[in-house]
């Protein structure tokens, strides 16, 4: 069961126009035929996970199987690690952004795919913001996200959108906020 909310204006300052870089993470992806990129692993200090819409000039479209599970899943075709820094001296202090280190994840609107498993085992995630253009949901991408309760949505009610899709794969009561506007 999900319940909606219009937040209309609320949440501008809080994504604002540009979600990218405010904390420090170590980056693990891989580049995509297409030449976007996909998500493997993320390192960070904050249970607070800002995804960034590019990856060293790549678009992020995909959150790879696994991502946030407790098992990484790394690909046999080779992956790229960078470090994308707000400052300078936490890379030593980075943590792997799995499991029970996740309780919230701000995907940009350019994430098109979330992959089988990405976010299993999750059970501390409570909140999931994304845009509308997620339109790929992989089987069992939410297993065992006990805790999440809201999923807050940057597009109006009555944009296409990939909600459905993953409100399909969650069992528990969940809120869905949209937002619309700029």
């Amino acid at each position: 069961m999900s319940k909606s909310c219009g937040t209309g204006d609320a949440g501008k300052e809080f994504w604002g126009n540009n979600m990218e870089q405010i904390q420090t993470y170590r980056i693990l992806w891989q580049e995509r035929k297409d030449g976007s990129a996909r998500l493997l692993r993320i390192y960070g200090t904050s249970p607070q996970v800002f995804i960034p819409a590019k990856i060293t000039g790549h678009p992020c479209v995909e959150i790879a199987p696994y991502c946030f599970a407790p098992k990484m899943q790394l690909p046999q075709g080779g992956y790229q690690e960078d470090i994308v820094s707000a400052e300078k001296g936490f890379e030593p202090y980075l943590q792997e952004l799995c499991k029970n280190a996740v309780e919230e994840v701000i995907l940009p609107d350019t994430v098109e795919e979330i992959g089988n498993c990405a976010f299993y085992d999750c059970r501390q995630l409570k909140q999931l913001h994304m845009g509308p253009a997620v339109h790929v949901v992989g089987s069992d991408a939410f297993m065992n996200t006990l805790s999440l309760q809201k999923i807050l949505l940057r597009c109006p009610a009555d944009e296409k959108s990939g909600i459905q899709k993953i409100l399909s794969q969650i069992s528990s009561s969940i809120e869905v906020c949209f937002q619309s506007g700029d």
